[in-house]
């Protein structure tokens, strides 16, 4: 049985999440004195009963099992500024890591040609996971059991790969990750 949030975790876990996964209170402020983005965020906020600034932002998450909700509910066409907060966070656990490159198909960015800044952000998490720079190495990932995996021959055709060692069991414990699992904490 995968291991569930609190209230308290899963409704900060869960507002990051829906107000887009903002990486830091400075960003939320960056984003607030955005006319186009102003009222997109208020009408989040109006959602959890407070006030635009007072948005939880991945930096104010206060545990790994926080971070690896949001991770599984990451938006990935806001680009990698989310995931960098979330690896970058003191508390992300390795399993967070795997999360972020096997949805975020990290294996894509393997190509010498891929864009500088998602090349540099993959080999980093790679780097990291490899030896041992994260907070914690608890929260399993499997990518074979998600299905995360790409086909071999999706790998020839577009010359990819990826380090065998993102393969490797080290725990097993889950995070329950669907919002369905905390519907009794859901106004």
């Amino acid at each position: 049985m995968a291991k569930r949030l609190t209230r308290e975790q899963f409704l900060r876990a869960f507002e990051c999440s829906e107000a887009g996964a903002i990486s830091s209170p400075e960003k939320l402020s960056a984003w607030l004195a955005d006319a186009e983005m102003v009222d997109v965020l208020k009408s989040i906020a109006a959602e959890f009963d407070k006030s635009a600034e007072q948005l939880v932002c991945i930096s104010q998450l206060q545990s790994m099992e926080e971070l690896h909700y949001v991770a599984a509910n990451l938006n990935w066409d806001d680009g990698i500024t989310a995931a960098q907060a979330i690896i970058n966070h003191p508390l992300c656990d390795a399993g967070t890591a795997l999360l972020l490159y096997w949805r975020g198909q990290g294996y894509w960015y393997s190509k010498p040609n891929s864009p500088a800044a998602e090349k540099q952000f993959f080999a980093e998490l790679i780097a990291r996971f490899s030896d041992n720079r994260f907070a914690s190495y608890r929260i399993a990932y499997d990518a074979v059991g998600e299905m995360m995996l790409p086909s071999l021959k999706e790998l020839q055709q577009n010359q990819l790969s990826f380090p065998g060692i993102l393969l490797c069991q080290y725990s097993t414990m889950q995070v329950a990750v669907d919002e369905h699992d905390y519907q009794q904490f859901i106004r």
